[in-house]
C-alpha cells in the first residue's frame, strides 16, 4: 500500500464523509469491507487504502467527493495529467 502524506485531503474527506452516514466507525467498517483499525489509519492519514477499498468506502459513504479525492492521488491520474500537459505544449 502506498504511503500517504499528511498534506493529502483523502483522510479529511474520509472522516467527514463517514460521519455523514454512520454513527460509528464499526458500522462504517462493515459497509466499507474494512476493519475499524484500517479506517482509523485512513482517517488519520497514516496510510492510503488500496483502490478496491477506496472504491468500497466511496460506495458505502455514497461519496463522489471521496472517490474523486482518491483519484487525484492515483499515479495513473497524475500520468494522464502529465501526458495531457505535454500534448498541449506541442
Amino acid at each position: 500500500m502506498p504511503m500517504m502524506t499528511r498534506s493529502s485531503e483523502f483522510h479529511k474527506v474520509a472522516r467527514t464523509e463517514r460521519l455523514k452516514w454512520f454513527s460509528s466507525r464499526e458500522e462504517a467498517a462493515i459497509k466499507a469491507l474494512s476493519s475499524t483499525r484500517r479506517l482509523a489509519d485512513y482517517e488519520l492519514g497514516k496510510i492510503i487504502p488500496a483502490p478496491e477499498i477506496a472504491a468500497s468506502m466511496a460506495l458505502a459513504y455514497k461519496s463522489y467527493l471521496l472517490a474523486n479525492c482518491y483519484c487525484e492521488k492515483c499515479p495513473m491520474s497524475k500520468a494522464k495529467k502529465s501526458l495531457k500537459n505535454k500534448k498541449a505544449a506541442h
